[in-house]
């Protein structure tokens, strides 16, 4: 039985362009450069997805790498937690239309399975 999915999901399955977002959120080339060298290509970073460390500690990593950039820094931050909002409530919609669908193909199958019973001249236990 398969109990866990894992998925390789940045630069995979979605766009993950860290220094992008960066620049669209005015940052010039320099900023971009040092923020992303004190977050996105950090050991650190890589711990983030083992879920060990906690908000403030991931945080603070970030802020002693480029104390100078903290602003910068929590910027970027904050716009990671809106995309993952966001993307987190795509999901959930999706989620839940494939739960529907897959509980549409359900019916259908169990119709199909008693309607294949009917025709086959067995009777119908009720019971």
């Amino acid at each position: 039985m398969v109990k866990n999915i894992i998925l390789d999901v940045g630069k995979v399955l979605v766009a993950w362009e860290p220094e992008d977002a960066m620049k669209k959120l005015g940052f010039d080339d320099k900023t971009v450069k040092v923020v992303a060298d004190a977050t996105v290509n950090t050991p650190v970073w890589l711990e983030t997805d083992r879920g060990v460390w906690s908000d403030e500690q991931i945080l603070q990593a970030f802020y002693e790498k480029a104390p100078e950039y903290k602003k910068e820094i929590k910027e970027k931050i904050e716009l990671l937690n809106e995309e993952q909002d966001h993307i987190d409530s795509k999901r959930e919609s999706r989620v839940s239309m494939i739960i529907a669908v897959f509980g549409f193909v359900s019916i259908i199958a169990a119709a199909l399975q008693i309607l294949d019973y009917l025709s086959s001249g067995r009777g119908v236990m009720i019971g």
